[in-house]
């Protein structure tokens, strides 16, 4: 019970400190926000002034109530007007509510100029980073914001490095099944409505029976001889934002194949281009919250692309998004471009059956190589790659050959072995041809292997002539007689074994774009055999090899001259720079055996596939000069020396006798040991021509040794 004695304040009646002692006990512990004090003033108790933080940290933000005028009424710390370009609020000492006058004279003493506090509320907004400079990495302006973004992208970018690194070495380190997904529009689907081997789609639109992403799962199983799995999300008609808002589950991949733009740049259902490069955005940074890798693809050309389509302009930004969050490219416009238009396209925009095999051949290639990881390397001019490792953007793969170093008995000086041993071995290289003639050659023993450079699709229905014009072949229409065609697919048959060891040229490939070179073991092989090295040769178009399409040697073959010269006596590097002392030829001299005496199909001593070499042997003594042929006419490794002209004193340069000697390589010393031996050797051995010389006078010899040499210099296999 209070006693309520209404004394003014410093009033010392006990019975005013006994009513002092409840309110204080309500203001501190009670429930209610305001008590009243022993004169009747409401006062906010401890309750009121937690429940009054709250709520000003709820609304600690700044009201604007407008520009300063008569009738604005403050009800509140936070608010503020504006007058004369700076902002006002009522000051600490001013009763609220308070209403102003419109005289600024009057109302001046009851408010205080923000300063830089409607700034920091600003700043502390959303967009308020926007609102703040800064330099970027090069030095140029840009904001906080901006800067802040491109971190995240960086963020994301180190992520999908990070996931791909992942999906490579599951795949090519561990040598387990990874899970790739396909998202696209009609060309990742399949779309084919004009051939008769179509069959109903998922989309309600007919399909090819192959699509790229079932093409791509079959290459990567074939090569790797693991299960890998390829899901197929392409949908007809979908632009990039309409599978952005069709595919929002995720699909338990490794890595995200991803290709829009046909219809994103079609004029009767096109989207916007930032609507497209946002979409694509999207897709990027949810796949990579999903744990995929994600891969580019630009979009696939209609009709080769020689409409300049917009489809083309929209997929090439996409390498600024590329770059940004550091996603591989795959490049689709060489895929089919080598092939005739009715072999692999359904109708102007889609392809066949053909045409998606070929293109998802083109993807496997790419994912094998490493690029995932690293970027390809443009194979161009001469490479040499032997077998056990990949180079820098050269996938080498290998399923259920052994591999390992034995420099005993390999045909190359790094050692590199490895035997085909029974049927499913496989050795492949995979590789990006930046030029438009390659001949291939490959080292190692290969009678009963098969041999692929590019994969075609049999027929899938009666009168299928596709494949005829889906292996790829040099476009200029005037160069057609000499069938310029790719090499695809043939078996080695028996009886080669004295082709072993040496450079058998295994084919041509035609086109710039991603190619294989795959040897394996049939069902049914029982031999032992070889894959150790291969040899690329970047060749003119009259230097490369003709094939059919079936891939094997025509009898027409475009090979290339070459040229040795050989001086005796000879002046060295170190010598002095006057004539040596002249001298008679030796009785014996030895050149390397050139390419033309070679066979191109049958075993060493064959002779019926060989090529005559020209000879001109020089002397420095007035009509000391001959030119004669050497021909393989029998088997063995005997020459035939036919004389075709000689001079005045010529005839003593006509050479006695010719033939094919071999020295043999110790793979100890990894030299030439020994002296000549009269033969063709083995395929580490080195073959040499030996020629035999009468009595000759004392002078200056040359001889010059031109031969035609097969394509690539090299054995056919």
């Amino acid at each position: 019970m209070a006693y309520n004695t209404g004394n003014a304040i410093g009033s010392n009646d006990p019975r005013d400190l006994f009513d002092n002692a409840g309110n204080l006990d309500k203001l501190v512990n009670g429930p209610a926000q305001s008590y009243p004090d022993r004169l009747g003033v409401s006062r906010k108790s401890w309750a009121g002034m937690e429940a009054d933080f709250q709520a000003f940290l709820l609304a600690s933000g700044y009201q604007f109530l407008g520009d300063y005028a008569a009738a604005l009424t403050l009800t509140a710390r936070n608010q503020i007007v504006r007058y004369s370009g700076e902002y006002y609020r009522a000051a600490a000492a001013t009763e609220l509510p308070y209403t102003l006058t419109g005289t600024w004279a009057t109302d001046a003493p009851f408010l205080v100029a923000m300063g830089d506090a409607v700034l920091r509320q600003d700043l502390s907004e959303a967009a308020g980073a926007a609102m703040v400079g800064a330099l970027d990495i090069t030095g140029a302006a840009s904001t906080v914001a901006a800067e802040l973004a491109a971190l995240r992208a960086d963020q994301y970018a180190r992520r999908n490095a990070e996931n791909l690194r992942a999906a490579y070495k599951r795949m090519r380190i561990d040598q387990l099944p990874v899970t790739i997904v396909c998202q696209g529009d009609s060309v990742t689907g399949g779309y084919d409505i004009t051939s008769p081997d179509v069959i109903p789609g998922p989309d309600g639109v007919t399909r090819a029976p192959i699509t790229y992403p079932g093409s791509m799962q079959y290459l990567l199983r074939l090569f790797t001889g693991v299960d890998h799995v390829v899901i197929n999300r392409g949908w007809s008609g979908d632009t990039a934002p309409a599978g952005r808002d069709r595919w929002t589950t995720d699909p338990a991949a490794d890595v995200a194949h991803i290709m829009y733009g046909l219809n994103d740049a079609a004029s009767a259902s096109g989207t916007a281009f930032e609507d497209y490069i946002g979409a694509i955005e999207t897709l990027i940074r949810r796949h990579i919250d999903w744990g995929c890798g994600v891969v580019l693809h630009t979009a696939t050309l209609p009709g080769y692309g020689v409409t300049d389509p917009d489809s083309s302009k929209f997929s090439q930004a996409l390498r600024t998004l590329a770059e940004t969050y550091g996603c591989p490219i795959f490049e689709s416009d060489t895929a089919v471009r080598y092939s005739t238009f009715s072999s692999v396209y359904s109708d102007w925009v889609h392809f066949n059956s053909h045409g998606y095999q070929k293109y998802g051949n083109a993807v496997g290639a790419f994912v094998l190589s490493g690029a995932w990881v690293q970027e390809p390397k443009m194979v161009s001019g001469d490479l040499f790659l032997h077998a056990g490792t990949g180079y820098e953007g050269v996938g080498f793969i290998h399923a259920g050959t052994t591999l390992g170093g034995d420099w005993g008995t390999s045909y190359v000086d790094t050692g590199a072995g490895g035997q085909f041993t029974a049927a499913g071995d496989r050795r492949s290289f995979v590789f990006f041809m930046d030029c438009e003639f390659m001949n291939v050659h490959g080292i190692g023993s290969f009678e009963g292997l098969d041999v692929e450079l590019s994969y075609g699709t049999p027929p899938t229905y009666a009168g299928d002539t596709r494949a005829n014009g889906s292996p790829n072949r040099f476009p200029v229409r005037s160069s057609f007689n000499r069938e310029l065609r790719e090499t695809t697919g043939y078996r080695v048959q028996p009886g080669r074994a004295g082709s072993s060891g040496r450079m058998q040229h295994m084919g041509l490939l035609v086109g710039r774009g991603w190619k294989t070179v795959s040897v394996s073991a049939p069902a049914g092989f029982t031999g032992t055999g070889y894959f150790q090295g291969l040899l690329l040769q970047e060749a003119s178009i009259d230097e490369a090899g003709r094939q059919n399409v079936a891939g094997t040697v025509e009898s027409l073959v475009f090979g290339q001259s070459t040229i040795m010269i050989w001086q005796y006596p000879f002046i060295a590097f170190n010598d002095s720079s006057s004539p040596p002392a002249a001298a008679s030829l030796p009785s014996n001299v030895y050149l390397p055996a050139p390419d033309a005496v070679m066979p191109s199909v049958s075993g060493a001593t064959g002779f019926y596939d060989s090529l005559p070499v020209e000879v001109d042997i020089q002397g420095s003594g007035a009509g000391e000069w001959a030119k004669v042929f050497l021909r393989r006419t029998a088997s063995g490794n005997t020459l035939t020396v036919e004389s075709i002209a000689t001079g005045a004193s010529g005839a003593a340069l006509v050479p006695t006798a010719a033939e094919v000697m071999y020295k043999v390589f110790d793979p100890n010393t990894r030299d030439l040991i020994g002296g000549y031996i009269s033969g063709f050797g083995s395929g580490q051995d080195n073959t040499f021509i030996r020629l035999g010389f009468g009595a000759t006078s004392a002078g200056y010899y040359k001889i010059l040794m031109r031969d035609s040499s097969k394509p690539g210099r090299a054995s056919l296999i």
